[in-house]
């Protein structure tokens, strides 16, 4: 499920750094956000100056052309394979957006105080032409579209049930509230930030989309065959013969065929999530190795299980859930836990009021327990190729591509934070270290298997695949076996950066290649005073060598006090190696962003 934010993120006086803070926002919960310059470098500086022709400006730059650039835009997209876009329009993108609305090429909209839109415009938009969900967000104090008429605007929208749609008036607000307000005025702030949180939402509205908008790749495949329970009160609905063809049995074993077809495609790790008949299939599942974590909600097993159960369920009463919770706890090698909320029934998590403020809370609390067991479940040792996209003013698209060894989504997440879009392909082809000091682990075979000359070849032809989609800029990180990896990299022209950390054993042959005339990019490698692996003097000796290559920056740090996978392989609970390892996670973030963003 790929998605995408194609930005007329627009607005007369609306500034380069506004701009770019809010595409920030929208990138840091999982989008990748387009900010076309739609007035060619010719914004309205000050609308009041007497000295500003507005009717010329407006001629250059009126809102039909400004639809024919974004119609452009859109498409370009579409061609690289986005397949949901969404936008946001303020002011000038607004009335850009309200033509866009009756098209089919949007997925949803939201509309931020917009200029002056016609009645013309206002009643096609109301009637058959508009094909997205759209929310309009406005002031109470506007004089190009007063509040009154976007009220109306909305009642008649709200008419067509096919699609989704709400006005929301911001009190004690004026025009523009959104992206010009005082830092120093707390109740701006605050308005602003919910304008931005409601704009996030509706973008990230239904759940499958919020789980995509953390990163996850999901599939909702449809087990009923266009055959659901529309209400299972309905006298006359017969629920035992509608049993009999949607049985879980049957759910089990097409939810088997799935995963056989998302692993066929190379997915390394698969969660599911089920609700109520769902839950029952998960619950079959769970007795398989075929996921990596499960969650339950209202709903002999081998796999991460959290399980999220209402006190008031008719089907699961909670007693059960509790009592089935200490069975789970038993099973030490298997992480579990069984929740239960109060005060909700059977189904809360997704048949909900969106009008009802508890209600909603405890939806969301329950989506947030959902993202997080996802998020944390994946305890294993892969590898994995990272990449990592930003926008950077000029309008370059950089990305950068990272090689790391462990549990990857904490760091991965970080990532995303600092605005970059993150994926993660498994080099190890479904088959880690599961624990390298095991007798039984037979390492000389692995490695012939997973060969870090492998590893090179399968990263070229990454970094290939990347650069055949237009990627100009691209960084790696290498973590143990994926440091070795980059080593075997950094001799060639297919990155712009690297970050090494604690890699493993490197040859003396490599080390001298990689310090005279094949280094081609800029280096930073940081690494544990205490490594077998590679010692701290030899990484000195190294770093001292690559110093004299002046045409690259290169530095290397040994971090005191720690061992060998310090920066992902800690204990959270352990203050001052949680510190050594955010610390190299920061040096690695502003490695890239110095040399590659």
């Amino acid at each position: 499920m790929k998605h995408q934010i194609s930005g007329t993120i627009n607005d007369f006086f609306l500034s380069l750094d506004q701009v770019l803070k809010l595409a920030d926002k929208i990138a840091a919960a999982g989008f990748l956000v387009v900010v076309s310059d739609f007035f060619y470098g010719d914004p309205v500086i000050d609308y009041n100056d007497p000295n500003f022709d507005v009717k010329s400006w407006g001629k250059v730059h009126n809102p039909d052309k400004g639809y024919e650039d974004a119609k452009a835009v859109i498409a370009a997209l579409k061609s690289k394979g986005v397949s949901a876009i969404g936008a946001a329009g303020f002011c000038w993108g607004g009335m850009v957006l309200v033509k866009l609305a009756s098209s089919t090429d949007l997925h949803a909209a939201v509309v931020l105080h917009p200029g002056s839109i016609t009645e013309d415009e206002m009643l096609k938009l109301t009637l058959s032409d508009v094909k997205i969900h759209i929310a309009i967000l406005e002031a109470e104090i506007d004089q190009w579209s007063p509040p009154e008429k976007l009220k109306q605007f909305g009642e008649k929208l709200s008419a067509k049930s096919e699609f989704d749609s709400f006005v929301k008036i911001f009190p004690g607000v004026a025009y523009g509230w959104t992206v010009r307000y005082n830092f120093d005025d707390e109740s701006a702030v605050k308005s602003a930030e919910e304008s931005h949180l409601d704009m996030l939402n509706w973008f990230t509205k239904k759940l499958a989309d919020k789980i995509a908008g953390a990163g996850f790749l999901v599939v909702v495949p449809d087990f009923f065959y266009g055959d659901p329970v529309i209400d299972p009160k309905d006298p006359n609905f017969d629920v035992n013969s509608w049993l009999k063809v949607h049985n879980t049995d049957k759910g089990y074993e097409d939810a088997k065929a799935v995963i056989a077809a998302l692993r066929s495609k190379g997915v390394s790790a698969i969660g599911a999530a089920g609700f109520c008949w769902g839950g029952m299939v998960l619950v079959k599942l769970a007795s398989s190795t075929d996921l990596h974590a499960a969650v339950i909600l209202h709903p002999d097993v081998k796999v991460p299980i959290a399980i999220l159960g209402a006190e008031n369920d008719h089907i699961f009463p909670s007693e059960h859930l509790k009592q089935f919770g200490e069975k789970l706890s038993a099973k030490s090698e298997i992480d579990s836990f069984v929740k239960i909320f109060p005060g909700v029934a059977h189904g809360w998590t997704v048949k909900y009021k969106a009008d009802d403020e508890s209600a909603v809370k405890s939806a969301e609390e329950s989506h947030l327990d959902m993202l997080n067991w996802f998020t944390n479940a994946y305890h294993s040792t892969y590898t994995f190729i990272f990449t990592l996209e930003s926008i950077v003013p000029d309008g370059r698209s950089c990305r950068m591509t990272m090689l790391f060894d462990i549990s990857i989504m904490k760091v991965a997440d970080k990532c995303a934070e600092s605005g970059f879009l993150v994926v993660v392909p498994d080099f190890f082809y479904g088959d880690p270290v599961i624990d390298f000091n095991d007798p039984n682990f037979d390492v000389k075979s692995w490695l012939e298997v997973h060969s870090t000359d492998k590893g090179y070849e399968d990263a070229k032809a990454v970094i290939a695949a990347l650069k055949s989609k237009g990627v100009s800029a691209i960084g790696a990180g290498g973590f143990c076996w994926g440091g070795m990896v980059l080593m075997k990299l950094a001799s060639s022209t297919d990155l712009h950066a690297a970050v090494v950390l604690h890699p493993g054993s490197i040859t003396e042959d490599e080390m001298l290649k990689f310090t005279v005339s094949d280094v081609k990019i800029h280096i930073a490698i940081l690494g544990a005073e205490f490594d077998q692996w590679s010692p701290p003097e030899k990484l000195k000796q190294f770093g001292e060598k690559l110093s004299a290559k002046s045409e690259f920056d290169s530095y290397v740090k040994i971090f005191p006090g720690v061992a060998h996978g310090w920066t992902v392989r800690y204990n959270v609970d352990d203050e001052s190696a949680v510190k050594s390892a955010e610390e190299s996670h920061l040096d690695m973030l502003n490695w890239f962003t110095k040399y590659v963003k």
